[in-house]
C-alpha cells in the first residue's frame, strides 16, 4: 500500500513539476496590437516634451520598450493575481485634454500619432459599436511599476491643443518600469 501511495504522489508532483514549468513559457497575450504610429509624441505635466518620428533612435526605443512591456508568462501573471485578466476596450465618454490628463508632476504619456485616420481595433477586428470608431492619436498611460499593472489607452478624437475627448479606451496590464524610466530620461 505504501508503494502505491508513493507512485501516487510521484505522478502528482511530476505533473504539478510539468505544468509549473510549462506555465514558465507559456506567453500570456496583453498587448493591444496597436498599428506603429507615424510619430510619438511625450508628454509630461500639460507640457509636450518631445516628439520623435518614425526611424528616429528614441522612437526605435520606444517602441521597443512598449512592445516588450506586455511580455509575460501565464506563471508571470500567476504571481501577480492577473492570470485569467484579459484587455478589454472600455466604452464611455471622458474628456482627455492635456489639461485633464496630466495633472501631476509624474503624470506620463506617450502619445501615438498617425497621418491617416485609423479605426479602433480589437482581438484583430474592427471594434464597430454605435460611436465613430476613428481616429488620428492614442495617449498612452505610462506608469513607473515593476509588476504587472493595469494601464489605459485612450483613444483620442479631434487635434491636440483642442477640447478632445475619448469615447473608447484600452485597458491593457504591462510592466511599465523600463518604457517609464527611458522617456523620463528624454523630459
Amino acid at each position: 500500500m505504501k508503494k502505491i501511495l508513493s507512485i501516487i504522489l510521484a505522478v502528482i508532483l511530476g505533473v504539478i513539476a510539468t505544468s509549473v514549468l510549462a506555465c514558465s513559457f507559456i506567453p500570456k497575450q496583453f498587448n493591444i496590437n496597436l498599428t506603429a504610429p507615424d510619430l510619438i509624441k511625450v508628454w509630461n505635466s500639460e507640457d509636450q516634451q518631445g516628439a520623435y518620428l518614425q526611424g528616429s533612435e528614441e522612437y526605435d526605443e520606444i517602441m521597443a520598450l512598449y512592445n516588450e512591456s506586455f511580455k509575460t508568462t501565464i506563471l508571470s501573471a500567476l504571481f501577480y493575481g492577473k492570470a485569467f485578466a484579459t484587455s478589454s476596450i472600455v466604452d464611455g465618454y471622458q474628456n482627455i485634454s492635456t489639461s485633464s490628463l496630466l495633472n501631476a508632476d509624474d503624470d506620463l504619456f506617450i502619445e501615438f500619432w498617425y497621418d491617416t485616420v485609423q479605426t479602433v481595433q480589437f482581438e484583430g477586428a474592427e471594434y464597430e459599436e454605435e460611436f465613430d470608431n476613428k481616429y488620428v492619436s492614442i495617449m498612452v498611460e505610462v506608469l513607473d511599476f515593476s509588476s504587472l499593472t493595469q494601464f489605459k489607452a485612450y483613444v483620442r478624437y479631434g487635434e491636440a491643443g483642442t477640447a478632445t475627448y475619448s469615447y473608447y479606451r484600452y485597458l491593457t496590464y504591462g510592466i511599465q518600469e523600463n518604457l517609464y524610466e527611458y522617456v523620463q530620461s528624454l523630459i
